[in-house]
């Protein structure tokens, strides 16, 4: 399924079916469509293995790196529970 499919299928989803809210949904859409293009995974996988590497000699498998625009952290669940119970 198209990235402008899933888009417009979520707006109908959400209840927001106005034609300003589709409007936008179009040109999220449109927009999307034109970077999904441009992602290069061999330099994603050029940028991600020495973050992967530094955590394998550094840390144990237990943590996990999250890397945004503007910063760094590497976290570690000391205490961790998980359920889908309550998901709708």
């Amino acid at each position: 399924m198209s990235i402008r499919n899933e888009i417009l299928k979520l707006t109908a989803f959400t209840g927001f079916e106005s034609k300003a809210c589709y409007a936008m949904a179009e040109e999220a859409a449109r927009i999307a469509e034109k970077y999904v293009g441009e992602i290069d995974e061999g330099t994603f996988e050029q940028a991600a293995r020495p973050l992967i590497k530094y955590i394998n000699e550094n840390h144990h498998i237990h943590v996990t790196a999250i890397v945004d625009s503007d910063h760094a952290e590497i976290l570690e669940g000391i205490n961790v529970f998980s359920t889908k119970d309550y998901i709708k």
